[in-house]
């Protein structure tokens, strides 16, 4: 009577094919675990981005509410600083302007405070004085941007 000889273990081929699966496999999961990441730390980047727009366009209306004097710009004018003094406001004057990225607000003549933060930085800020059936109203423009995305206000608010 003869004896079946089976093999135990693996051949050397199914060895071979076996490790290129879970190569492959490992290879797959780290990459897509690498987008996800990437995906997560961009969509960070823009909501910071969205959040420091929101942030800036309150404080401007915070600023043109209840004024008694704009400084500056002129009516009819504009400029890149916003200036005013609040009704009842003890800090006056309210100064606003955009100096390395970054928006800062100053009150009373104190020293400047930014208003957006590291993921954003804000170019072309313009503040435009301007009569509207005789009532002032400011309009306001920037491009607020960071290496990821790019947004922009425009956005027009009367001075009451």
């Amino acid at each position: 009577m003869r004896k079946a000889h089976h093999s135990q273990g693996f051949s050397l081929l199914e060895v071979l094919i076996y490790s290129g699966i879970i190569t492959g496999f490992i290879t797959f999961t780290i990459l897509s675990a690498y987008q996800m990441i990437e995906y997560s730390g961009r969509l960070e980047k823009q909501r910071e981005l969205n959040e420091n727009q929101r942030f800036l366009v309150q404080k401007l209306h915070w600023a043109l509410s209840s004024v008694q004097t704009v400084n500056n710009p002129a009516l009819g004018g504009t400029g890149a600083t916003l200036s005013v003094n609040k009704i009842g406001f003890g800090s006056n004057p309210i100064v606003i302007d955009a100096v390395n990225g970054a928006v800062r607000m100053s009150l009373g003549g104190g020293a400047p405070v930014a208003l957006t933060n590291r993921y954003a930085s804000t170019t072309n800020l313009l503040f435009d004085y301007q009569n509207f059936y005789g009532e002032g109203i400011m309009k306001v423009t920037a491009d607020l941007s960071n290496d990821v995305a790019t947004t922009s206000i425009n956005t027009n608010i009367f001075v009451r």
